[in-house]
């Protein structure tokens, strides 16, 4: 009975009874948020693998670490060391003092800051009906593409400088 006075206080009942409308129900589909999810997770697994490989190499080539391959991938999905680890161990895949890894901190910035916003305004999102959430996801949409696009660039230049320092 106390539930129905809660529904009754909101003002959400029509005049049979029954409720208006449904709790949540604006925001973006669960599907299009599963399938973003989804996307992001094969892209985040393939870029994982590329990195284990990248730093073995990097060991290979003689270039200091901070850590271990393995410690270096673990390092994006511990909770807490996530927050600086990916960022040192992507930098020692490029040698000391190497211009380049100005394109590190761009990647590494832009990730994080798309990954706050994109979990905030996700969250919004689930309140706001049809296009405006839409308009809600597009700061995170656009902040992960160019993270994206970085970390691309990141994966060429770190791939152009093994293949400068391998013995021919």
């Amino acid at each position: 009975m106390q539930f129905r006075a809660l529904i009754d206080q909101a003002g959400d009942l029509d005049r049979d009874g029954r409720l208006a409308r449904p709790p949540f129900s604006g925001g973006l589909s669960g599907a299009t948020m599963q399938l973003a999810g989804a996307v992001g997770l094969v892209a985040g697994v393939l870029f994982l693998l590329w990195f284990s490989r990248s730093a073995a190499n990097a060991q290979a080539l003689g270039l200091p670490a901070r850590r271990e391959p393995a410690a270096g991938v673990a390092g994006f999905v511990i909770p807490v060391i996530n927050l600086w680890w990916p960022y040192q161990s992507t930098c020692d895949l490029l040698p000391q003092g190497d211009a380049r890894r100005s394109l590190v901190l761009r990647w590494f910035l832009l990730w994080m800051v798309g990954g706050f916003a994109g979990a905030i305004f996700s969250w919004v999102s689930i309140f706001v009906d049809g296009p405006t959430g839409w308009l809600v996801l597009a700061l995170p949409a656009a902040l992960t593409t160019l993270a994206a696009l970085s970390a691309r660039r990141v994966v060429s230049e770190v791939v152009a400088a093994h293949a400068a320092l391998a013995p021919r």
